[in-house]
């Protein structure tokens, strides 16, 4: 019969734009069947309306591609109707990808609620404001130190570096002197090599971190000075100056920050409010029962 076969003309999307009531089921509304499984007007509408642009195009080129199209939803509902009938849909790990899948879905449902108009000019600046040293980076000093035991000792050294020139080969004499003869385990390893660091002293002493700062030029050595019992040999061998990200350059970041968070607190907000309605109780003696093999 007419009916079994799947037809579908290029006037259908005229049908679907033009059609008055999209609640439609009885036979006038049918676009194809295959046995009792039927697709409507409305199902074919809802299909569309969640594939692509692209797809959508495609589906209105050609009336053999709009068969081709309804002939394949056809097919996936039939194969559906088949993984029912064998009891494929009550398997417990399917029912929790369902589960997953829907859970996910309410998700992004709750995240979509919150917008970007929800994140104000003014949350950005205060979040700014709060975060600065986030969005910045203060000035670093590079040094290299040798450590030893006496006053007199690290005077000497003081002035045999003083006195090498150019700069470099002082570098290169402190670092030799460090291996021979700095106390610091880590100095005799790296050459007396401090790295980079900033005045806060997070990485090193914060006596030496300040002093290091205070020195003015790269390759100026500063005269010894005591730390807890011990001398040190201080030059600086490097330095990058601070950098400020302001507010225009960094209120984009800030503001997907933002929105991430909010949207992430609704789901937060969603789930309390949810368990505050109705307390998970549990049941010790079946929780033992069930997880007993």
């Amino acid at each position: 019969m007419r009916s079994h076969r799947l037809v579908l003309c290029p006037l259908l999307l005229l049908a679907l734009a033009s059609c008055k009531n999209p609640r439609q089921t009885g036979p006038s509304s049918v676009v194809a069947r295959a046995g009792s499984t039927v697709l409507t007007i409305d199902e074919l509408r809802a299909e569309l309306s969640v594939e692509s642009s692209a797809s959508r195009r495609r589906f209105g080129t050609t009336a053999d591609a709009q068969k081709r199209y309804v002939t394949e939803l056809i097919k996936s509902r039939l194969l559906l109707a088949e993984a029912r009938r064998r009891g494929l849909d009550r398997r417990p790990e399917i029912q929790r990808r369902i589960r997953q899948i829907v859970v996910a879905e309410l998700f992004n449902h709750v995240r979509s609620e919150v917008g970007p108009r929800d994140i104000t000019d003014d949350h950005v600046r205060t979040y700014y404001e709060a975060h600065r040293q986030d969005y910045g980076r203060p000035r670093l000093v590079r040094a290299s130190e040798i450590v030893v035991a006496t006053r007199q000792e690290a005077m000497d050294l003081w002035n045999r570096l003083r006195s090498a020139t150019p700069a470099a080969m002082a570098r290169t004499q402190l670092s030799q002197l460090a291996r021979q003869k700095s106390m610091d385990p880590r100095g005799r390893l790296t050459g007396g090599d401090l790295g980079f660091f900033d005045i806060s002293g997070n990485t090193v002493p914060a006596v030496v971190a300040t002093r290091a700062h205070g020195i003015a030029d790269v390759g100026q050595c500063l005269k010894p000075f005591a730390v807890d019992g011990r001398w040190h040999v201080v030059m600086k061998t490097g330095e990058r100056p601070e950098v400020v990200r302001g507010l225009d350059q960094v209120s984009a970041a800030i503001r997907a920050r933002l929105l991430m968070e909010r949207r992430n607190a609704a789901i937060d907000q969603l789930v309390k409010r949810l368990l505050d309605r109705d307390a998970v109780v549990i049941d010790a003696s079946n929780l033992a029962r069930a997880a007993t093999p």
